[in-house]
């Protein structure tokens, strides 16, 4: 995830938000990376800035695609973004628009013709339905074209959620992702066999780590940068033995779009963002 602080070229100020998923049998790290002028940084940390656009980019993997029919926490979070009297317009920008549909083609490498649920807001799909999210994506694999998106997008806000596939497909371990993190990607290691419990304790591990880098992280990237953490697994109802916001087991059903919108959303208020939080009582 080194292409993270290689964004600098392009974008002037680097906030970092790294999100750590921790589930039932497919917990992961994740991060987000959001983007402002250096001018707003200042005010970002002491009181809420008026912001009369909000231009964003979500890469991310299945968690963040959806699938076909499904509403996605990308839309609950445009949702919370319409609703809250810090952004006006936001806009979500990148190189897909669809959930995941497979149409069973072995060559396809992006399955990107699923539509969205049927209540899904038409000013959603008309302008901001775009992103950068890809079933089974792992993060070893993303951080040269993560740049390269955001080059052609040039998007505000960066919000990155990956990591499963890594420690799960992959097989990597938490020191593995880690570097993915911090340092230039080496060649992703041959797939292996992973069990269940090798799968969550693998994640614990992860997010230790990520907890206790998260300082060190921000020290690599411009003096103007800004980390945070963002504890998706505190509010993403999904434990090994019990997942009431997953339909899988992992991936969001409704309950859990809306909660992992909750958790960007908490973090977006730490930051003085926005003014309120996305709470019990949800959007309309």
């Amino acid at each position: 995830m080194v292409a993270t602080y290689g964004w600098d070229r392009w974008l002037s100020l680097v906030l970092a938000i790294a999100v750590s998923l921790s589930t039932l049998s497919s917990s992961a790290a994740s991060a987000a990376v959001l983007s402002a002028s250096a001018s707003d940084r200042s005010t970002a940390e002491q009181e809420p800035i008026v912001h009369p656009s909000f231009r964003a980019m979500i890469v991310g993997d299945s968690m963040s695609q959806g699938k076909d029919g499904q509403y996605t926490w990308r839309y609950r979070f445009w949702q919370y973004l319409r609703s809250s009297v810090s952004v006006v317009t936001p806009q979500f920008v990148g190189p897909f628009n669809g959930t995941f549909l497979d149409d069973h083609n072995p060559n396809t490498v992006f399955h990107m013709k699923g539509k969205y649920a049927a209540g899904v807001d038409p000013e959603f799909l008309a302008g901001s339905c775009a992103h950068a999210s890809a079933w089974g994506r792992p993060l070893s694999w993303s951080e040269l074209t993560i740049a390269g998106w955001v080059k052609v997008h040039q998007p505000d806000w960066v919000l990155l959620m990956m990591g499963f596939n890594d420690l799960s497909w992959m097989g990597a371990a938490a020191d593995e992702l880690m570097e993915h993190f911090e340092n230039d990607c080496p060649a992703p290691e041959l797939a292996k066999s992973v069990t269940r419990e090798h799968l969550v304790n693998v994640t614990e591990q992860y997010n230790r780590r990520l907890i206790g880098n998260i300082t060190r992280i921000e020290h690599k990237g411009e003096p103007s940068s800004m980390i945070k953490l963002v504890h998706l697994n505190r509010v993403y109802g999904c434990q090994p033995d019990y997942c009431p916001d997953g339909w899988d087991g992992l991936h969001p059903n409704e309950d859990g779009e809306w909660d992992i919108a909750r958790a960007f959303s908490i973090a977006m208020v730490e930051m003085g963002l926005t003014e309120k939080a996305i709470g019990n009582c949800l959007i309309d």
